[in-house]
């Protein structure tokens, strides 16, 4: 757009030198805000990950020493004379003293190559255990078989582990403890991070199998579809971030020896607070940095253009013939006293040709 003298219309001096200087100055502010938020997202992910990781490895290591315990105890126990007899007369005596050594076992029993019971702990009646996961790997000769499961004896969830042993004939029989979750709820439970942190196990096929929340507990609820889970079924450990319930999680999921599933998780809020912080300090130190920008602008941009403004409004008035004036600015030791010492010197040569002109105007009018 132009005005009517066919002069481009512009920013003028002021405003440029004004807004040139802020943006000087705001430039370096901005860009060492990005970068210190930068680092701290790059340090509190590293840092919520480690967290993450060794929570998981303790909790991992608190149930695999749990578990080694049962392990090794039902290992040596089939390697007993009288669990190979298969006589359930000589069984049973060594299956009630295992249930009154180890405490978290609430059945001991044996099972025949046909899956029925040959001895029990309890007073129960021999059960047909054919359908169960745990004694179809056993009896087929996996080391150490196990389940989780709804205990047929007591309605309650269970964990079940299994060994094979053999019979003297050479047949294969199943030597088998089933355990209240007690302990290795309260090994999973323990674990706390901040306020909305915490930490849950999950079988290989993602039933819950220790979990804080009492909707989780007595029942085995299927979380095969929770991310960490899912993230499992490709990798042995990952970090994934997922919404539930409308609130962001990062969560970090381990595969543990069994093939069950340890699950780390906080809220993303409470997790990843330093950078929400850093990032209110940062905007707090811009919005001081731009106001005290703008105020340092506006005097440096008046105190620049103030005297360039002073010399255009003093040429424009010699260009008018006014030249009986003083020009401040000659004062002044920079470029802008070099200006100013040139239009004075313009104003003086004005003066003297218009002196000149007069006494020739005055003498041709003679």
């Amino acid at each position: 757009m132009s005005d009517a003298t066919g002069k481009r219309r512009s920013l003028n001096i002021f405003t440029k030198t004004f807004l040139t200087t802020l943006t000087v100055a705001l430039i370096p502010v901005l860009a060492l805000g990005v970068r210190n938020v930068a680092n701290e997202k790059a340090q509190t992910t590293a840092r919520v990950d480690r967290e993450f990781q060794q929570e998981a490895k303790l909790v991992a290591a608190n149930v695999a020493g749990w578990l080694d315990t049962n392990i090794k105890a039902l290992q040596a126990n089939a390697l007993l004379p009288e669990i190979r007899s298969a006589d359930p007369a000589r069984q049973t005596p060594v299956l009630h003293a295992m249930v009154n050594t180890y405490k978290w076992a609430y059945l001991a029993s044996t099972i025949g190559r046909d899956g029925r019971n040959i001895a029990r702990s309890d007073t129960m009646a021999l059960t047909d255990y054919a359908d169960r996961d745990y004694f179809k790997e056993a009896v087929a000769g996996k080391e150490v078989a196990q389940q989780a499961l709804i205990g047929r004896s007591t309605g309650k969830p269970a964990l079940v582990l299994a060994v094979p042993y053999q019979v003297s004939g050479g047949e294969t029989g199943v030597l088998m403890t089933s355990s209240h979750l007690t302990e290795v709820t309260d090994a999973v439970a323990a674990t706390r991070i901040g306020s909305t942190g915490f930490s849950f196990l999950l079988d290989d096929k993602g039933r819950v199998v220790a979990h804080r929340a009492p909707e989780f507990q007595g029942k085995l609820a299927d979380l095969s579809s929770h991310p960490a889970f899912v993230a499992t079924r490709s990798a042995a450990s990952a970090r994934v971030s997922f919404e539930d319930g409308g609130k962001p999680f990062v969560a970090h999921a381990l595969v543990t020896r069994l093939g069950w599933v340890i699950v780390v998780q906080q809220e993303a809020a409470e997790a990843f607070a330093p950078v929400d912080e850093a990032i209110r300090n940062a905007l707090l130190a811009v919005g001081i940095v731009a106001v005290l920008a703008l105020l340092a602008s506006l005097l440096l941009a008046r105190a620049l253009t103030r005297p360039i403004l002073s010399l255009t409004a003093t040429a424009d008035a010699i260009s008018r013939g006014e030249t009986a004036m003083s020009i401040a600015e000659v004062q002044r030791g920079d470029e802008i006293g070099g200006l100013a010492r040139a239009i004075d010197r313009m104003r003086v040569s004005i003066e003297v040709a218009i002196k000149r002109l007069r006494r020739v105007s005055d003498s041709s009018l003679r």
